[in-house]
């Protein structure tokens, strides 16, 4: 187990009730900006994101000159929200 960083624990100690345990306080590695995944995930959910937002533009005309002869279709504009929104968490 790690041990305890004597400085950290001092700024959270105030925040423990009597029954709860420090196991561990310490400040994270600064050396440490991406991981071993972060070269597949970013560049994935980038792709991901910018897709979505091409599909939602695209389905509501944005790229189009003059406006669709029967509307947006409102379920492919729908269906696109779910997978933006999850795309936007994951970047």
């Amino acid at each position: 187990m790690n041990t305890i960083d004597p400085r950290a624990a001092q700024k959270f100690q105030p925040e423990l009730m009597s029954s709860e345990r420090l196991y561990w306080a310490g400040m994270p590695n600064p050396s440490v900006i991406f991981h071993s995944d972060d070269w597949t995930a970013i560049p994935f959910s980038l792709m991901w994101t910018g897709f979505f937002v091409f599909w939602e533009a695209t389905v509501l005309g944005v790229w189009g000159k003059e406006p669709r002869p029967n509307g947006n279709d409102t379920f492919m504009v729908l269906w696109g929200i779910p997978f933006l929104i999850f795309g936007n968490y994951m970047v």
